[in-house]
């Protein structure tokens, strides 16, 4: 990847939906051995 972007954190898909909507809920207690991480990459 690019040398200048540097990694900050990193968190499970499933965990940030459930905080939004009866949908991500579900889809939390469904989809919960799928891999599905979101990276945060400071610049």
């Amino acid at each position: 990847m690019e040398p200048r972007m540097r990694f900050v954190s990193e968190n499970s898909y499933n965990d940030e939906m459930r905080k939004y909507s009866v949908r991500g809920k579900i889809f939390a207690v469904v989809g919960r051995n799928l891999n599905n991480r979101l990276a945060v990459f400071k610049w």
